[in-house]
């Protein structure tokens, strides 16, 4: 209903780690269902053993912080409380999540209030034709600069430390009509945070071959020329509830710096050389006068 907005956190549904948040709130035009205004923001910690939510000893996302499947963040414009209480409870810094929640909020009801105006201004259906245009016409863009990529297969491989072992991440790529990477023959997933979401594979993977193109608009039009397949069960395709929190933040920066080497076999002018493949995260916290 109008006034509704909608939370989560849930990797294998939003497809990244428990620190990202979501928000999603309807947009109704004239009682119809629209679409949707959603957004993500990163919150400094969501709960666990350790400060910043992202646990190196992990072994399950339960050891990582609070799980949250969609649930109604607002109902019809009013707060739920009982949602805000368990955010309170288990949240260690509360008042910090709070105020982004609220700054999610007020970004997706602009973002409402954005695609009301433009329906008042030119209407309902070229609204939505000029949508299904603006998608269509990324994806002629799209093939268009792909269609002087030299067709073919091209493989890469890196490895991610994890302790006495190596873990191998592999890519078939494969150029045609559209770009394929096939990770299959990656390492299985593992006792620990380094597993990677589809999401996030999907998207490393994206940026990637994003980086090779210029000047084109980022939306379906573009996405619909990349398909990525991977194993279930290994460390870019977990099983829930295997733990992500570092999938994110180290796997995602491999598997970008595996797909730029396997383009630079085929476009081998406008790869840059590979970066450090890691975020580095650091994280430090403690308690002052009975406060995290």
């Amino acid at each position: 209903k109008e006034g509704d907005v909608f939370l989560f956190n849930d990797p294998y549904i939003s497809g990244t780690h428990l620190n990202d948040v979501g928000v999603l709130t309807p947009i109704f035009i004239r009682d119809k269902l629209l679409g949707y205004a959603v957004n993500k923001a990163h919150h400094v910690d969501v709960g666990g053993p350790v400060p910043g939510s992202i646990n190196p000893s992990a072994t399950t996302l339960f050891e990582e912080g609070l799980v949250i499947p969609v649930v109604k963040l607002m109902r019809e414009g009013e707060m739920v409380k009982d949602v805000v209480n368990m955010i309170k409870e288990n949240f260690k810094v509360p008042e910090f999540s709070l105020g982004d929640l609220n700054a999610q909020i007020a970004s997706n009801r602009i973002g409402v209030q954005r695609v009301a105006q433009l329906v008042d201004k030119f209407g309902l259906e070229e609204t939505l034709q000029g949508w299904d245009e603006t998608i269509s016409r990324t994806e002629s863009l799209v093939r268009s600069k792909m269609k002087d990529w030299p067709r073919g297969n091209y493989e890469a491989e890196d490895f991610l430390e994890w302790g006495d072992e190596m873990l191998r991440i592999k890519v078939r790529l494969e150029i045609g009509d559209k770009v394929k990477a096939d990770f299959t023959g990656t390492h299985p997933q593992i006792e620990g945070p380094l597993n990677a979401v589809l999401g996030v594979t999907y998207s490393s993977t994206s940026f990637a071959i994003r980086s090779m193109l210029e000047d084109v608009p980022t939306n379906e039009g573009f996405y619909s020329n990349v398909e990525v397949v991977t194993e279930e069960g290994t460390l870019l395709n977990p099983r829930k509830p295997a733990a992500v929190g570092g999938g994110n933040v180290e796997t995602s920066q491999r598997v970008a710096d595996v797909v730029f080497l396997a383009l630079s076999r085929a476009l081998p002018d406008r790869v840059p050389a590979a970066s450090h493949g890691t975020m580095m995260t650091v994280m430090m916290g403690g308690v002052i006068n009975g406060k995290y």
